[in-house]
């Protein structure tokens, strides 16, 4: 009797780890919701996506866990690890939530787009000679044509 008392405490804690995981998703889906604008479309959208890959978290634990049987104290488990990651850790990331955009924007900023900006500029900086050149050429057959159509009145 023991065992399966322990069993059950074992699977009580990991539902509540299942349950902190998940809020963690949410918290994803919150940051990213105030650091860009959404339409109502894309918030059914990853209202839909969070819970669809909530689901099926769930049940991938569910089913390695308790051989597929959803046991009701897995689910006062589960729900108990998100209302615990709610109270502590998601407040905390709420209320850093700005600093953690802004770091995150100044990192991709710094990281990618500046890179980039130099790569591009280098590279309009390497062609622009050879562009130059070629549009010389262009303007030069050009006006080749038009004096080869110009000068044959003349003949």
């Amino acid at each position: 009797m023991n065992v399966f008392v322990f069993n059950q405490t074992q699977y009580l804690l990991i539902s509540a780890l299942a349950g902190f995981i998940t809020g963690l998703w949410f918290g994803f889906f919150r940051l990213l919701r105030r650091a860009f604008r959404h339409s109502y479309f894309a918030v059914a959208f990853e209202d839909v996506l969070f819970f669809l890959i909530s689901a099926v978290f769930y049940w991938i634990v569910c089913f390695a866990v308790f051989l597929g049987q959803i046991r009701w104290y897995s689910v006062i488990g589960y729900l108990s690890g998100f209302t615990l990651y709610i109270l502590t850790l998601g407040r905390l990331l709420s209320a850093l939530s700005d600093a953690i955009i802004r770091l995150v924007r100044s990192a991709v900023r710094s990281l990618i787009i500046t890179p980039l900006k130099k790569i591009i500029s280098f590279i309009s900086t390497v062609a622009a000679p050879i562009k130059r050149r070629h549009d010389e050429r262009i303007r030069r057959k050009s006006l080749e044509k038009i004096f080869k159509a110009a000068s044959r009145g003349f003949r």
